[in-house]
């Protein structure tokens, strides 16, 4: 039976371990964009400061501010965001996470209902913290009564058996 918690937690972190593979994918395939067009913009600027088109202090200036976005944290932490953003998209399209939908679980509203690409985008962005706490935002799935994760109950969502879903 899928519904007993030995089972449910098993579904869980396979879907858990798949997700992160499919997330690391992501991030490695817009990583692997964005950094050719950042060294496109540098040397694009290069060239027109060769050519007279734009003053040395202007070259400077943006060099900077490129080395700026990606060497700082922000460029990090825009690029993660980018990354949880498209990861929501996906699992917006699915109602439910690439590794979810390979064990048969989705998430829903607490009332079963289909929720928005917004609330996705949230629930994921805690379901980090959930996991930076030695995966004790997990945990506590297991002790309530619609085994909600701490970003669960944060975003009024649940993970739910697919066959449930359908009776809902």
């Amino acid at each position: 039976m899928a519904d007993d918690i030995p089972t449910y937690a098993r579904r869980r972190v396979i879907a858990g371990i798949l997700d992160i593979v499919v997330f690391v994918f992501i991030y490695i395939v817009l990583l692997s964009i964005s950094l050719p067009i950042i060294g496109f913009l540098a040397g694009l600027f290069i060239i027109m400061l060769y050519n007279g088109i734009i003053s040395e202090f202007f070259v400077g200036k943006l060099t900077m501010m490129l080395y700026f976005i990606v060497e700082s944290g922000v460029y990090n932490l825009l690029f993660f965001l980018l990354c949880i953003y498209f990861f929501s998209v996906v699992e917006n399209f699915l109602q439910a996470s690439p590794g979810k939908k390979l064990v048969r679980l989705r998430v829903a509203s607490i009332k079963g209902n289909r929720i928005g690409c917004g609330i996705l985008f949230l629930r994921n962005i805690l379901k980090c913290i959930s996991i930076g706490f030695c995966g004790v935002g997990y945990f506590v799935c297991f002790k309530n009564k619609h085994r909600q994760a701490w970003h669960d109950k944060v975003t009024k969502t649940k993970v739910i058996y697919e066959e449930n879903a359908m009776t809902s």
